[in-house]
């Protein structure tokens, strides 16, 4: 029997230096579907029968070593944490992003300042559709960027109100101050990842 051999175009982005490259493959002929909208009860169900693909997006300070972190009002991941949420159906990981930083800050970021860090499991304990308790898996595809302080400002004062405490705005933090403020484990994990803090450097 032959082979037949789909055409697919390649979209491999290797943002240097921190994560691996993560690989988009196009099948030729592939259409984006049309965006579509669940309720509260459809969205519960699809949570329960599969993972959900998202995308997390930190700002930061490198030569600092600072995680700027907003306060989620939401379930899952209330608390400290970054600007994240779905990715939709044809869009690429930093499609997405790009996306989401705009909806919940009101920047425009162009892809280029996006750096990949890592895909993340989030097993959580809780989700803000009923029931509650159920819980949620997220595989999160993680990027960071580096905003300017006119950007910070920016972003400070135009945070999603339904998503994030406008009071707080973006708070800074270094790695004692995760640990202070009680940020959960993977903020920790991504911080040492981001500025390459080596095992015997890490303080728990």
């Amino acid at each position: 029997a032959g082979v037949t051999h789909l055409k697919v175009k390649l979209l491999n982005r290797t943002i240097a230096p921190l994560g691996a490259p993560y690989v988009v493959m196009v099948e030729e002929g592939y259409k984006r579907p049309p965006a579509l909208f669940l309720g509260d009860e459809e969205y519960a169900r699809a949570l329960q029968a599969t993972i959900q693909v998202t995308v997390d997006v930190i700002a930061i300070n490198r030569k600092k070593q600072l995680f700027y972190l907003a306060m989620r009002r939401t379930k899952p991941v209330a608390g400290l944490w970054w600007f994240g949420g779905r990715q939709n159906p044809g869009e690429t990981p930093t499609e997405a992003a790009v996306r989401i930083v705009a909806r919940e800050t009101g920047l425009d970021l162009s892809q280029e300042r996006l750096e990949f860090v890592t895909y993340i499991h989030h097993m959580c304990k809780d989700r803000q559709q009923e029931p509650q308790d159920m819980g949620c898996h997220m595989l999160a595809g993680t990027f960071v960027f580096e905003p300017s302080k006119k950007e910070l400002s920016h972003i400070a004062g135009k945070l999603e109100k339904k998503e994030y405490d406008v009071r707080v705005a973006l708070r800074t933090f270094d790695r004692f101050g995760l640990l202070e403020h009680g940020a959960r484990p993977q903020a920790l994990e991504l911080y040492d990842k981001v500025f390459e803090r080596l095992p015997e450097d890490v303080v728990w």
